[in-house]
């Protein structure tokens, strides 16, 4: 039940039932650019929610949400003897680490729990995410063998969001933070803050004449440290030059770059490619080739035989590259075998067939 009351003097009194009130009425408050809220829209990833009052930035259980109070708790046991390696880092890092992870396949690689925000919440949960407060908590003989960490976009919003912070305030977090990691890991690389479009447009507002002021002082910290840092900041201006001279010194576009945005959709193969060279001096190996797909007779006749079934990518494989010459025969079997004619392919086992010239018949 919501109630106002008053005290003493007449004055309205703020009871808790108020309080949530006004909350939940600012919440859903059209934002200052005429844009509805996002908190609570459902969602994969930070990339979308571009909140630009800058409040429900985080994609949180599938819903976007502000900031988590909580660290997240800490990393993961190990379930090999292979190195350890563990990232950490904002949005950006949650989205090269599955493009990385996998080319390290000598690594047991993990990240941590939460979007790690600023440095500000860095200096508040390093020690948790390392494994120092997991109990019983990760000793110092229990090194990790590379940490990888970054801390940027978050602290340098501007204009000014909670998160924001100064370039001292910024650096000294930074130094805290680099000491922690490296009294437990063997090996540590910073990662250079990515660049941003002349004109942000999706989620807070940045510059980046900021991104290059912080990634300076970053650049500092880390030298006084003898950390080395991994520079993905050139790696995007390599596909991506400045365009729009000072002060910025950046690009209006960017076609590895969501529109108005900081992340990277369908391009962190850019980043994960240049952080695999600091993480093991050599350049990362070439993708494999496609695999032709098999002809259909050649697949029935080694993997189906007197059976006219299959499973696997194989004959996923033949279906996909016979499909135009199906394409007559769709109608008339759609009934009998939609597993093998469904439209989206939304399978991994298919059928393997036989099919004359006139598709009269289908097995």
């Amino acid at each position: 039940k919501l109630s106002l009351s008053s005290d003493c003097t007449g004055r309205m009194a703020w009871t808790p039932a108020v309080w949530l009130a006004v909350a939940l009425a600012v919440a859903v408050l059209p934002s200052a650019r005429g844009q509805p809220s996002v908190c609570g829209r459902v969602c994969k990833s930070d990339v979308q929610c571009g909140d630009t009052r800058a409040i429900c930035t985080y994609c949180t259980n599938g819903r976007c949400k502000p900031p988590t109070t909580g660290c997240g708790g800490g990393p993961k046991p190990s379930n090999t003897t292979k190195p350890q390696l563990l990232a950490i880092g904002d949005s950006i890092s949650i989205g090269w680490a599955p493009v990385l992870f996998p080319m390290l396949s000598g690594y047991e690689s993990q990240h941590d729990p939460v979007n790690a925000g600023p440095a500000s919440k860095g200096f508040e949960c390093v020690r948790t995410w390392i494994g120092l407060n997991s109990t019983p908590p990760r000793m110092p003989h229990q090194k990790w063998d590379t940490v990888l960490f970054n801390f940027g976009l978050h602290s340098l919003d501007n204009p000014p969001t909670a998160e924001s912070e100064s370039i001292a305030q910024y650096s000294a977090e930074l130094r805290a933070i680099g000491n922690v990691i490296k009294n437990m890991s063997r090996k540590v690389i910073f990662v250079s803050t990515t660049p941003v479009p002349l004109n942000v447009t999706v989620g807070p507002g940045r510059h980046n004449r900021d991104v290059i002021r912080f990634n300076a002082a970053a650049a500092g910290v880390m030298e006084s440290l003898a950390i080395p840092v991994c520079n993905v900041y050139a790696a995007v201006m390599q596909h991506c030059p400045d365009t729009t001279g000072p002060p910025d010194f950046t690009y209006a576009n960017c076609s590895l770059q969501s529109p108005g945005g900081v992340h990277f959709p369908g391009h962190y193969d850019v980043l994960a490619d240049t952080l695999y060279t600091c993480v093991t001096g050599t350049t990362p190996p070439p993708p494999p080739p496609p695999t032709p797909p098999l002809s259909c007779d050649a697949l029935e006749a080694e993997y189906c035989p007197n059976t006219g079934k299959g499973t696997g990518q194989k004959c996923q494989a033949c279906y996909i590259g016979h499909k135009v010459q199906l394409a007559p025969c769709v109608a008339p079997y759609l009934a009998k075998v939609p597993k093998l004619l469904h439209p989206q392919m939304a399978f991994v086992d298919c059928y393997c067939f036989g099919m004359q010239a006139n598709c009269t018949t289908l097995e």
